[in-house]
């Protein structure tokens, strides 16, 4: 039995780029279908996230922290920054593209990342700090990356926004 579901899994993995398109495509081209399973979301996010937690030990995850440029330096920093300056390089002419491509880049890591990394045999404790760090920090660099990199000043609700994420609320 635990092989069928191991090469079940193998074999969905090998899919996984196609598979990722063709759910985008069907969610962009046909959202009324599956808005009635918005509400689960919440649930299914953090059901990976566990299970992505599960086969880290508590020595890996301090090991993570104990390089905090590998950690953010690369989500928190050189991201936002290389999506700016690609931004301002194909889209000056229009500030509301440099806009949304620097907010993309500078928001918190998907909690997808971690079935990517579990998938491609990645450091899952890297990818599970990445993803609860730079959750939390958002309410701070989100308005500080816009600020340095656009010059705008963006007022966020941080005690709503922490509540929400706590709660997990959308």
């Amino acid at each position: 039995m635990m092989e069928s579901w191991t090469a079940l899994g193998n074999g969905i993995a090998k899919r996984m780029p196609y598979l990722v398109l063709v759910c985008l495509a069907t969610g962009v081209l046909l959202p009324d279908v599956f808005s009635p399973f918005k509400g689960i979301v919440p649930v299914l996010f953090a059901f990976m996230t566990f299970q992505g937690a599960l086969s880290n030990t508590f020595h890996q995850i301090i090991e993570v922290f104990r390089r905090p440029v590998q950690l953010l330096g690369i989500t928190s920093v050189a991201m936002p920054v290389a999506a700016s300056a690609l931004a301002h390089l194909f889209f000056a002419h229009n500030t509301q593209i440099v806009c949304g491509i620097i907010i993309e880049y500078c928001r918190p890591v998907a909690v997808v990342s971690i079935m990517w990394v579990g998938m491609f045999a990645g450091n899952g404790a890297l990818g599970l700090a990445a993803v609860l760090v730079s959750t939390v920090i958002s309410p701070f660099t989100i308005p500080l990356t816009l600020q340095l990199l656009l010059g705008a000043s963006v007022q966020i609700d941080i005690a709503g926004m922490m509540t929400q994420m706590i709660f997990y609320q959308s």
